[in-house]
């Protein structure tokens, strides 16, 4: 499965605990006004209402740091 680790600087650490890439891994985020980084990189993006829609893939037994930016 998918996990989530909540960090205290307000990044997540997101890990793909799966034997198996996920192409396309998609999450919906409420960001507000911030960037959104993934990695350090801007992610493929879109907005959607109030969210920001990204995805990117994501190899087995990786990790991906997701952080908000101003």
């Amino acid at each position: 499965g998918i996990s989530f680790d909540y960090r205290p600087d307000g990044s997540v650490i997101v890990i793909n605990n799966n034997n198996e890439m996920i192409k396309g891994f998609t999450l919906a985020v409420s960001a507000g006004k911030c960037s959104i980084l993934v990695d350090g990189i801007a992610p493929l993006s879109r907005n959607y209402k109030d969210d920001t829609i990204i995805w990117f893939d994501f190899p087995p037994h990786a990790q991906r740091k997701i952080e908000f930016v101003n």
